[in-house]
Protein backbone atom coordinates (compact mmCIF):
# COMPACT_ATOMS: atom_id res chain seq x y z
CA UNK A 1 0.00 0.00 0.00
CA UNK A 2 1.22 3.46 -0.88
CA UNK A 3 -0.67 5.10 1.94
CA UNK A 4 -3.50 4.27 4.26
CA UNK A 5 -5.93 5.95 6.60
CA UNK A 6 -9.11 5.50 8.58
CA UNK A 7 -12.65 6.47 7.77
CA UNK A 8 -14.52 8.80 10.06
CA UNK A 9 -17.87 7.95 11.67
CA UNK A 10 -19.63 8.78 8.37
CA UNK A 11 -17.39 6.54 6.26
CA UNK A 12 -15.49 9.50 4.77
CA UNK A 13 -11.73 9.49 4.37
CA UNK A 14 -8.86 11.47 2.93
CA UNK A 15 -5.46 10.24 1.86
CA UNK A 16 -2.42 12.49 1.63
CA UNK A 17 0.68 11.96 -0.47
CA UNK A 18 3.21 14.09 -2.38
CA UNK A 19 1.87 15.75 -5.56
CA UNK A 20 4.78 14.29 -7.50
CA UNK A 21 3.64 10.72 -6.81
CA UNK A 22 1.84 9.00 -9.71
CA UNK A 23 -1.12 7.08 -8.30
CA UNK A 24 -2.85 6.44 -11.64
CA UNK A 25 -2.26 2.67 -11.42
CA UNK A 26 -3.49 2.42 -7.85
CA UNK A 27 -6.99 1.75 -6.60
CA UNK A 28 -8.60 2.53 -3.28
CA UNK A 29 -9.62 -0.48 -1.23
CA UNK A 30 -11.31 -0.79 2.13
CA UNK A 31 -10.22 -3.27 4.78
CA UNK A 32 -12.28 -4.23 7.77
CA UNK A 33 -14.82 -2.13 9.56
CA UNK A 34 -18.11 -2.90 11.18
CA UNK A 35 -21.68 -2.58 9.97
CA UNK A 36 -23.02 -0.36 12.73
CA UNK A 37 -26.65 -1.36 12.10
CA UNK A 38 -26.22 -5.13 12.46
CA UNK A 39 -22.78 -5.23 14.04
CA UNK A 40 -21.57 -7.39 11.13
CA UNK A 41 -17.79 -7.49 10.87
CA UNK A 42 -16.30 -6.57 7.48
CA UNK A 43 -12.96 -8.30 8.03
CA UNK A 44 -13.84 -10.79 5.28
CA UNK A 45 -14.93 -8.32 2.60
CA UNK A 46 -13.30 -5.35 0.90
CA UNK A 47 -14.79 -2.68 -1.34
CA UNK A 48 -12.64 -1.21 -4.13
CA UNK A 49 -12.37 1.25 -6.98
CA UNK A 50 -10.91 1.00 -10.45
CA UNK A 51 -7.35 2.31 -10.90
CA UNK A 52 -7.37 6.02 -10.14
CA UNK A 53 -6.58 6.92 -13.77
CA UNK A 54 -10.33 6.35 -14.34
CA UNK A 55 -11.25 9.22 -12.00
CA UNK A 56 -9.40 12.10 -13.69
CA UNK A 57 -12.39 14.48 -13.62
CA UNK A 58 -13.69 13.46 -10.18
CA UNK A 59 -12.82 15.41 -7.04
CA UNK A 60 -14.48 12.88 -4.75
CA UNK A 61 -13.87 9.18 -5.18
CA UNK A 62 -16.44 6.86 -3.65
CA UNK A 63 -15.76 3.26 -2.67
CA UNK A 64 -19.10 1.44 -2.93
CA UNK A 65 -20.54 -1.97 -3.73
CA UNK A 66 -21.20 -0.64 -7.26
CA UNK A 67 -17.59 0.49 -7.81
CA UNK A 68 -16.49 -2.87 -6.38
CA UNK A 69 -18.64 -4.72 -8.93
CA UNK A 70 -17.30 -2.45 -11.67
CA UNK A 71 -13.74 -3.34 -10.59
CA UNK A 72 -14.73 -7.03 -10.50
CA UNK A 73 -15.87 -6.80 -14.13
CA UNK A 74 -12.55 -5.20 -15.12
CA UNK A 75 -10.67 -7.84 -13.08
CA UNK A 76 -12.25 -10.61 -15.20
CA UNK A 77 -10.92 -8.98 -18.36
CA UNK A 78 -13.51 -6.44 -19.50
CA UNK A 79 -12.58 -2.87 -20.35
CA UNK A 80 -14.26 -0.09 -18.36
CA UNK A 81 -16.82 0.70 -21.10
CA UNK A 82 -17.87 -2.96 -21.34
CA UNK A 83 -18.10 -3.19 -17.54
CA UNK A 84 -20.32 -0.11 -17.46
CA UNK A 85 -22.47 -1.55 -20.25
CA UNK A 86 -23.09 -4.71 -18.21
CA UNK A 87 -23.94 -2.66 -15.13
CA UNK A 88 -26.33 -0.54 -17.20
CA UNK A 89 -27.97 -3.47 -18.96
CA UNK A 90 -28.38 -5.90 -16.07
CA UNK A 91 -28.58 -3.59 -13.05
CA UNK A 92 -30.40 -0.73 -14.81
CA UNK A 93 -27.86 1.85 -13.63
CA UNK A 94 -26.94 4.34 -16.34
CA UNK A 95 -23.23 4.80 -17.00
CA UNK A 96 -23.30 8.36 -15.71
CA UNK A 97 -24.43 7.12 -12.27
CA UNK A 98 -21.91 4.29 -11.70
CA UNK A 99 -19.50 6.58 -9.83
CA UNK A 100 -22.20 8.56 -7.99
CA UNK A 101 -22.99 8.35 -4.31
CA UNK A 102 -25.68 5.68 -3.91
CA UNK A 103 -27.37 7.90 -1.34
CA UNK A 104 -28.12 10.36 -4.16
CA UNK A 105 -30.56 8.07 -5.93
CA UNK A 106 -33.12 5.50 -4.74
CA UNK A 107 -32.29 2.95 -7.46
CA UNK A 108 -28.54 3.26 -6.84
CA UNK A 109 -29.10 2.75 -3.14
CA UNK A 110 -31.27 -0.33 -3.69
CA UNK A 111 -28.82 -1.90 -6.15
CA UNK A 112 -25.84 -1.14 -3.86
CA UNK A 113 -27.72 -2.73 -0.97
CA UNK A 114 -28.42 -5.88 -2.98
CA UNK A 115 -24.87 -6.17 -4.33
CA UNK A 116 -23.60 -5.79 -0.77
CA UNK A 117 -25.98 -8.50 0.54
CA UNK A 118 -24.88 -10.94 -2.17
CA UNK A 119 -21.20 -10.20 -1.59
CA UNK A 120 -21.56 -10.62 2.18
CA UNK A 121 -23.41 -13.91 1.71
CA UNK A 122 -20.79 -15.16 -0.74
CA UNK A 123 -17.76 -14.07 1.27
CA UNK A 124 -14.36 -15.28 0.14
CA UNK A 125 -11.36 -13.44 -1.23
CA UNK A 126 -13.12 -11.42 -3.93
CA UNK A 127 -16.90 -11.89 -4.00
CA UNK A 128 -17.35 -8.93 -6.36
CA UNK A 129 -15.21 -10.65 -8.98
CA UNK A 130 -17.35 -13.79 -8.63
CA UNK A 131 -20.55 -11.76 -8.93
CA UNK A 132 -19.10 -9.97 -11.98
CA UNK A 133 -18.13 -13.26 -13.59
CA UNK A 134 -21.63 -14.66 -13.13
CA UNK A 135 -23.27 -11.50 -14.51
CA UNK A 136 -20.98 -11.52 -17.53
CA UNK A 137 -21.40 -15.25 -18.18
CA UNK A 138 -25.18 -15.45 -17.74
CA UNK A 139 -26.14 -12.05 -19.19
CA UNK A 140 -29.01 -11.80 -16.71
CA UNK A 141 -29.93 -9.59 -13.75
CA UNK A 142 -28.73 -10.27 -10.20
CA UNK A 143 -32.27 -11.24 -9.24
CA UNK A 144 -32.22 -14.20 -11.62
CA UNK A 145 -31.82 -17.63 -10.01
CA UNK A 146 -29.41 -18.73 -12.77
CA UNK A 147 -27.00 -15.92 -11.87
CA UNK A 148 -27.31 -16.67 -8.16
CA UNK A 149 -26.83 -20.42 -8.76
CA UNK A 150 -23.63 -19.61 -10.58
CA UNK A 151 -22.47 -17.60 -7.56
CA UNK A 152 -23.61 -19.86 -4.71
CA UNK A 153 -24.02 -23.32 -6.23
CA UNK A 154 -27.09 -24.96 -7.72
CA UNK A 155 -29.03 -25.97 -4.59
CA UNK A 156 -27.90 -23.36 -2.11
CA UNK A 157 -30.62 -22.23 0.34
CA UNK A 158 -29.04 -18.79 0.10
CA UNK A 159 -30.55 -18.32 -3.37
CA UNK A 160 -34.18 -18.15 -2.27
CA UNK A 161 -33.29 -15.89 0.65
CA UNK A 162 -31.34 -13.51 -1.61
CA UNK A 163 -34.07 -13.53 -4.29
CA UNK A 164 -36.74 -12.72 -1.74
CA UNK A 165 -34.67 -9.94 -0.16
CA UNK A 166 -33.64 -8.53 -3.56
CA UNK A 167 -37.18 -8.36 -4.89
CA UNK A 168 -38.52 -6.90 -1.61
CA UNK A 169 -35.90 -4.15 -1.62
CA UNK A 170 -36.44 -3.31 -5.29
CA UNK A 171 -40.20 -3.03 -4.75
CA UNK A 172 -39.95 -0.55 -1.88
CA UNK A 173 -41.08 2.91 -2.88
CA UNK A 174 -39.23 4.66 -0.06
CA UNK A 175 -36.22 2.69 1.05
CA UNK A 176 -33.68 5.43 1.69
CA UNK A 177 -33.57 5.46 5.48
CA UNK A 178 -33.68 1.68 5.95
CA UNK A 179 -30.97 1.08 3.36
CA UNK A 180 -28.88 4.06 4.41
CA UNK A 181 -28.59 2.69 7.93
CA UNK A 182 -27.74 -0.79 6.65
CA UNK A 183 -25.07 0.09 4.09
CA UNK A 184 -23.52 3.45 4.43
CA UNK A 185 -22.67 3.25 8.05
CA UNK A 186 -21.06 -0.07 7.12
CA UNK A 187 -17.63 1.43 6.76
CA UNK A 188 -17.40 2.99 10.22
CA UNK A 189 -13.92 2.36 11.58
CA UNK A 190 -12.78 0.84 8.30
CA UNK A 191 -9.22 1.09 7.07
CA UNK A 192 -8.64 2.55 3.62
CA UNK A 193 -5.55 1.88 1.48
CA UNK A 194 -4.36 2.65 -2.01
CA UNK A 195 -3.29 -0.60 -3.60
CA UNK A 196 -1.41 -0.96 -6.86
CA UNK A 197 -3.36 -2.86 -9.51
Amino acid sequence: AVCQGWTDSNGKFSLTMPLSYDVSNYSIKTYGGTDSFYGKNFDNISFATLPLSNYVNHLDILVTPITSLQKGLVDIGLDVDSANTIIEKYLKITKDKVLKDPESDDLLLKVAYNINKIAMAKGGNNPFKEIASSLNKNKLSLNDSKVLSSIFGENSPTISEILSSYNNIMSLSSSREVLKNDIYKDLNSGRIKWDEV
